[in-house]
Order: C-alpha cells, then structure tokens, then sequence
C-alpha cells in the first residue's frame, strides 16, 4: 500500500513538472529575430532554413511597386500595405551595403510600411536604409508581436539585414512591420529571401546528448553485467549469461526520473528567465527522452551490488 501510494504521488508530480515545461514552452516558442550578419552579404541557409532570393524585378525604374512574385517554391506574392517606388543602388537609391546593387524599394518622407509575405512563410529577411545619410533608429515587428528592438542604422552604406524565422508550423510568418522616426525622411527596404519549408534536419544538440546517455546507459549495463559481487568477497562474471540483461527496479527508477525531471525544470527556468533562453520545439521531447535515460543510469547506480 505505501509503495503504490508513493508510486501515485510520483507519477503526479511528474505531470505536473512536464505541465511547467509546456507552459514555458507555449509562452516561448513561435517566431524569433536574428540580426544575421549585420551589414554583411545574406546567408544562404538562415537558422536552418535554406532561403531564397527574389528574382530581378521586370519594373521599370520609378514605377510604383505594391506586390512582387515570390520565388518558385513560395506560391503567391509579396504585398506592401503601400505602394513603393521601384529603385536599384546606384539609380535612384545612392548607397546600400556589401556591394549590392540590385532592386529597392523606396517610400520618400514616409515612416512605416508593412510587408504582407506569401502563405507558409517560415522564415523571411530583407536589408533596410534610411534616406537620410545619418544614423536613425528603425523598429521591425513581425505578425506575432515579435519585435526587433531598436536597431540603429547609417542611411550612408549602412543597410543592415533584419530576419525573422519559425520554430514549426503552428506560428507561421505573415507580415513584417517596418517603422522610421520621420527625421529619417523616408527609407528603402530591399534584398528579399524567403523560405517556405520545413527547417533542414540536423543532429541537434539533444540528439547528441541522447547518444552520449544511451553509450552511458549500456556502459552501466555491461559492467554490471561483467562483474556482480557475490557474498565472501568474490566476484561472478556473468556477461554470457541472461541474467539481469536490462536491470530495472520501478521502486528505485521512480525517484531518480523525478529528481532529474526537477532538475531538468530548474535549468530550464533558469536559462529562460535568467539568460533570455528561448525554448523551442525540440526542447520538451529532448529533455524528457534525456531524463528518462539519465534517470535509468542513476537507477543503476542505486541499485545494490550483492546479488545471491
């Protein structure tokens, strides 16, 4: 009776420790910023996503732009909430950065303008400038409230790259708020990417914690195995047998999966409200499948040694 009632008081406190753990992860996971390489060229593989580049724009110099097709593998448009005038570096927009000299599009005196991206876009960067040759503060928030904070940029060869991606499908990107003081007297935004698939698979760094606990794992095993105490002194070597192949002890695993789940839960809180850590998808099904292993080779370190 006592060790059911344990054994229920544990499998609740577990539950709930894995209900903190999804309420850290609702409130976090979503769209991030990443300021990307700053000044410097686009990558061609954006927080895991492989982006794609606008084609050159058919406009003529000086047309008013309000949509613009996306690439082949994005259906459907880019639209700005205001039509802006279609550039290019060098005729009609002065100055950009690391030797672009493609298509921007600009809105003279204007402050804000939002870009409204195709359906299924995970992740979206563009480079932006003022139009005055100064240093302005310029503030980019995408459709979910996530914001770049105040970003300063030179309107004289300082365009800088503002990108925004997806952690999965349940929060996708759909617009792009671009805001200027008015002392800026306009700006051009420009050098599109995008991407509307799924993020590459990587071996991530759960996946390489996993592995190490599983190699721990089975080198807790096959000790144990080779070389378990007997009374007197001796020891019995036992590899070739099937004797205690996977050892498992639910009255010493319960415990040890609960402390490391609390553990597990404290660095989690930590890193989040202590480093501005930003959990993402991976983080609840890595963690549990590591605390899980983690818990069975602290099991098989309580376990005892003498075995008749």
């Amino acid at each position: 009776m006592i060790s059911n009632f344990i054994s229920h008081k544990l499998f609740k406190s577990f539950f709930i420790v894995i209900a903190m753990i999804s309420g850290l992860q609702i409130s976090f996971a979503g769209i991030f910023f990443d300021a990307g390489p700053g000044t410097g060229a686009p990558p061609q593989i954006f927080k895991n996503h492989i982006m794609f580049p606008f084609a050159a724009d058919a406009n003529p110099i000086g047309a008013a732009v309000s949509s613009l097709e996306s690439p082949t593998r994005c259906f459907g448009t880019l639209n700005f909430s205001t039509p802006l005038s279609h550039h290019a570096i060098g005729d009609g927009w002065a100055t950009w950065s690391h030797g672009y000299t493609g298509d921007v599009y600009t809105f003279v005196g204007g402050t804000t303008t939002t870009i409204n991206l195709p359906p299924a876009t995970r992740a979206f960067y563009f480079y932006t400038e003022s139009n005055n040759f100064a240093t302005y503060t310029v503030n980019a928030i995408a459709n979910d409230g996530t914001t770049t904070g105040p970003i300063s940029i030179n309107g004289n060869s300082g365009a800088k790259f503002i990108g925004f991606y997806t952690t999965g499908s349940q929060c996708l990107l759909k617009s792009i708020t671009v805001t200027y003081p008015p002392a800026a007297n306009g700006f051009a935004i420009g050098e599109f990417g995008i991407s509307c698939m799924a993020m590459i698979p990587t071996m991530s760094e759960w996946g390489l914690i996993i592995l190490c606990l599983l190699l721990l794992a089975f080198a807790g095993v096959s000790i144990r195995k080779r070389s378990l105490a007997v009374p007197g002194g001796f020891t019995m070597d036992v590899s070739g047998s099937n004797h205690s192949r996977f050892p498992f002890v639910l009255r010493s695993y319960l415990p040890a999966l609960f402390i490391t789940i609390v553990l597990l839960t404290i660095g989690l809180c930590v890193a989040v409200l202590g480093y501005d850590y930003q959990i993402t998808y991976a983080d609840i099904p890595g963690g549990i499948i590591s605390a899980c292993i983690a818990a069975y080779i602290i099991h098989l370190v309580m376990l005892p040694k003498n075995n008749d």
